[in-house]
């Protein structure tokens, strides 16, 4: 079934971190609105050197941040 959403539409938005590697991460975004779900996108963003098309590691104090919004899997 296909929910759009409208204007005045209020929804409900939640982020997961589903996974913390050495140099990405893996996240989930669910949109809510009336029990209806009308977004669902899992990304996985690299942490990656400007000056070239790398990825680098992720800083530990960042990785230390995020630690705790690590959801564990099969939950």
């Amino acid at each position: 079934m296909l929910f759009r959403s409208r204007l005045s539409d209020k929804l409900d938005f939640s982020l997961v971190l589903n996974r913390l590697g050495s140099s990405a991460v893996e996240l989930e975004i669910v949109a809510e609105c009336d029990d209806e779900r009308r977004l669902d996108a899992r990304l996985k963003v690299v942490h990656s050197d400007l000056r070239g098309p790398r990825a680098i590691p992720i800083p530990p104090d960042l990785r230390e941040r995020m630690k705790p919004f690590l959801v564990e899997s099969g939950t």
